[in-house]
């Protein structure tokens, strides 16, 4: 990636079907004292791209089979109603 570039970057894995999931906040640290930003995102399994950027001022490369975050499944993250009533107080 360009220096101050941002970039989406296509998520590969077992995401399941038709489900949701949410990408924690994350730096990925290269080896050089430099490092990537990676936003709280939601993300489809039918439609997988984080964006990523690079906030240094030099290129920096992330290679295929990293890691750049943990995913998250929606359900078991978010709170969720358990009755009307508490999803008007939602």
């Amino acid at each position: 990636m360009k220096p101050h570039e941002s970039k989406p970057i296509k998520v590969e894995g077992q995401l399941g079907e038709d489900c949701e999931w949410l990408v924690q906040k994350n730096l990925l640290a290269n080896a050089n004292d430099s490092f990537f930003v990676v936003p709280n995102v939601l993300i489809l399994a039918a439609n997988p791209w984080i964006p990523v950027s690079n906030p240094m001022e030099h290129p920096c490369y992330i290679r295929k089979g990293e890691i750049i975050g943990t995913l998250y499944d929606l359900r078991d993250y978010f709170d969720s109603p358990s009755s009307l009533e508490e999803l008007g107080q939602f």
